[in-house]
């Protein structure tokens, strides 16, 4: 296919498909285990193409610039060992899953639905692989404790959700897709577990470096408590929110049973390394 495809008026959406495969060939995957850029995905131009088909062409929206913005918006994507483009497609996947087969995208629209799909793709844009708070010039609240730190989050929180329940329901939304890979079959959820806890690691080796000391989560020296800190946030949000979808679909039970599993498996990690001392 042509690299100036994109000039045209209004390819189909394989092309435009064609289109970023083509002009970027950095589509890529992360290796399951040390998250390097491997071969192009074999489905990438599928899964996209069913991802933006529906919204895109019910709104009629120019072709030439959803190429344009898919270009930029993957380019943009470091390549970090989770928070990657790929980590970006895989929620926007998962977003279109759940939109799908709970029929919420017909209650939402085609506009709300693009929407989501467009903020899962680009949620992640130009993540460093480190979290906000260890960004500089972020921390203006670095002079409270951390007791007057949370009530000021907790606040803040509720005060800008509670502008908009619908607002509320996509912020679920988002954190069911963005967490997503709680999940998936524990092969596939071991592994991107590792993913995230190097890339944490990372963080935690340059605060190391500046002589802060880093969360266990963190902390390259408490890698034996991964087990135990995924089963605390399994308990304390993964379950509580897949919980809420099941009750929303059934056909979004699947995903909590997932999580469920998950739980066992972790658990059992953890009282494996337990009984080895």
């Amino acid at each position: 296919m042509p690299s100036h495809i994109c000039q045209y008026a209004k390819p189909s959406v394989c092309q435009v498909v064609r289109c970023l495969c083509e002009h970027d060939s950095l589509i890529t995957r992360p290796d399951e285990t040390t998250g390097a850029r491997t071969a192009r995905h074999p489905n990438m131009e599928e899964m996209l193409l069913n991802i933006v088909y529906q919204p895109i062409d019910l709104l009629n929206v120019m072709y030439m610039f959803l190429c344009r913005w898919l270009l930029s918006v993957r380019k943009n994507y470091r390549p970090v060992a989770y928070h990657n483009w790929r980590h970006a497609f895989n929620v926007a996947q998962m977003m279109f899953a759940i939109l799908r087969v709970s029929k919420l995208g017909q209650l939402l629209g085609e506009l709300e639905t693009l929407s989501l799909l467009l903020a899962c793709l680009s949620h992640d844009l130009d993540h460093r692989g480190i979290n906000n708070s260890f960004l500089k010039g972020n921390q203006i609240l670095s002079h409270l404790s951390a007791e007057e730190y949370r009530n000021v989050i907790h606040v803040l929180k509720k005060a800008i959700l509670a502008t908009d329940l619908t607002v509320y329901f996509k912020a679920m939304l988002m954190t069911a897709c963005d967490i997503a890979a709680i999940t998936k079959p524990w092969k596939i959820q071991r592994k991107i577990a590792v993913l995230i806890a190097n890339e944490f690691f990372e963080q935690g080796d340059a605060e190391k470096q500046l002589k802060l000391e880093p969360t266990d989560m963190m902390n390259r020296d408490k890698k034996d408590k991964l087990p135990l800190m995924q089963v605390a946030f399994i308990d304390s949000i993964c379950l509580p929110l897949y919980e809420a979808f099941a009750l929303i679909s059934d056909k979004l039970g699947p995903l909590l049973e997932g999580v469920k599993e998950n739980r066992a498996q972790w658990l059992k990690l953890a009282e494996e390394k337990r009984t080895s001392f």
